[in-house]
């Protein structure tokens, strides 16, 4: 039950992140406008789909006839965008949406966070999904982490009340949401699998009696599905979901097994190869998709051992990577690529070049610097956090693992592909959790050998 004082809590954490967000906003607006909101990375993308779905009743990329249809972006949010252009004529208003629902995901995080440990943990998780600055500052751009990060999270909740109360209602939330959340951002489409099977063999109830409301939630995920899974059996002849898997298989995942094997200079396949290998057609097209996924397959198997261990060593830069460098290049300062710089620096053991550049930085440079060090201590105070809620939480052990399992599945399925920070937004929320809950046990541990 949500008593007065969690919703005003909640109310607050709305406002907050509403705040801060349109903070970024305003001081971006200064130096560029809103136009680098509507042209971020895939958001043309999702953008000409809405013109494409009000204007010529198609789900289409072309820019011009003829309009073929194409599953290489799922409809959930070209959907959302053609519904706000379709009352604004504008994607401007998207922006300041957008904002408004990305804000939901702190309130969430605390919701989460007092179902399952406390209110100090869930309070403060809270607030540093506010002010954790990749986080606000993305918020506003036209990409689906809009409203999948808030979705996701929403997912989660559900899930764990499942855990905690064991209502039925709960696990078919769930599944709506989750056939929702791939619908929405396509790499979540195994976990609801996943987490049917993590409920199946962590629940105490008798397994006979899980069968029954275990089949009607996998009833309404497919149910959810089917129109856009057969919509691409009609259209484009796949039962695929989404063509750009395959396209992201062959280009980071077996790009990346290339390099290590001395079979490219660079860490991603080319377009060019890409280009060569299809055709010279558009690799966003499910014939395309069909191709690389093939040869990306092909590949792997002839290497199984190696794209293992590469896959295996590259995990940890899901936790540790940022796209601070990016707030920099935005922001105007100058030296945005410091943190690669000093990198390669440390790695050629150039220890008179590391002490040479760091006489010659500025107050910006240094925080950008710095803020390398942020993912790396939160990943070893959440992995310490672990340990501890386990050891005060026992109650809730179940939810602590399978939020272990979130975070395995985000990192796996992500392994070797670029832009991890925006990977990590919708575990991140759980992530802080683990952090705070070892900054709270080191802070009393410190106050009580201070006492003593």
């Amino acid at each position: 039950m949500i008593n007065f004082k969690t919703k005003h809590r909640l109310i607050l954490l709305f406002i907050l992140a509403v705040i801060f967000e349109l903070i970024w906003l305003f001081i971006f607006y200064q130096k560029h406008g809103l136009m680098p909101y509507l042209r971020a990375s895939d958001a043309m993308e999702y953008e000409q789909i809405a013109v494409n779905i009000i204007h010529h009743g198609t789900f289409s990329l072309s820019s011009y006839a003829p309009f073929e249809p194409s599953n290489w972006r799922t409809p959930i949010y070209p959907l959302w965008l053609a519904f706000i252009y379709l009352l604004s004529k504008s994607f401007i208003p998207a922006i300041f949406i957008g904002i408004f629902v990305f804000s939901f995901t702190s309130p969430l995080t605390y919701l989460i966070g007092r179902e399952i440990f406390n209110e100090k943990i869930a309070w403060f998780s809270s607030i540093l999904v506010i002010f954790e600055p990749y986080s606000t500052f993305r918020a506003g751009f036209l990409l689906t982490e809009q409203i999948f990060v808030p979705l996701f999270l929403a997912t989660t909740y559900f899930f764990v009340r499942y855990l905690k109360c064991e209502s039925n209602k709960y696990l078919y939330f769930l599944a709506g949401l989750c056939a929702i959340d791939t619908l929405t951002k396509p790499v979540v489409i195994y976990l609801f699998p996943i987490l049917i099977i993590f409920i199946i063999f962590f629940k105490k109830r008798f397994k006979f009696l899980l069968l029954k409301p275990v089949i009607l939630a996998t009833i309404i995920f497919i149910i959810i599905l089917a129109p856009w899974i057969i919509r691409n059996k009609l259209a484009l002849n796949t039962w695929q979901v989404s063509s750009s898997q395959g396209t992201a298989l062959y280009i980071y995942k077996f790009g990346a097994l290339q390099y290590y094997l001395g079979k490219s200079k660079e860490i991603m396949s080319s377009y060019e190869d890409v280009s060569k290998l299809i055709g010279g057609s558009d690799n966003r097209t499910q014939i395309a998709s069909d191709i690389l996924t093939q040869a990306a397959t092909e590949g792997i198997k002839k290497n199984p051992i190696d794209f293992i261990k590469i896959s295996a060593f590259s995990l940890p830069d899901f936790f540790i990577r940022n796209s601070y460098g990016n707030i920099a290049y935005d922001l105007g300062l100058k030296d945005y690529k410091l943190q690669n710089k000093f990198l390669l620096l440390f790695e050629s053991r150039d220890f008179k070049g590391i002490f040479t550049a760091f006489k010659n930085l500025t107050f910006g440079d240094y925080a950008l610097l710095f803020s390398a060090a942020i993912w790396p201590l939160i990943l070893l105070l959440g992995l310490m956090g672990v340990f501890v809620l386990l050891k005060e939480f026992s109650l809730s052990k179940s939810a602590i693992f399978s939020f272990i399992i979130i975070f395995l599945y985000f990192d796996i399925i992500t392994s070797l592909i670029n832009d991890l920070p925006r990977y990590r937004l919708p575990v991140q929320p759980l992530l802080f959790m683990f952090t705070v809950a070892a900054l709270f046990f080191l802070i009393n541990k410190t106050k009580k050998i201070f006492l003593n």
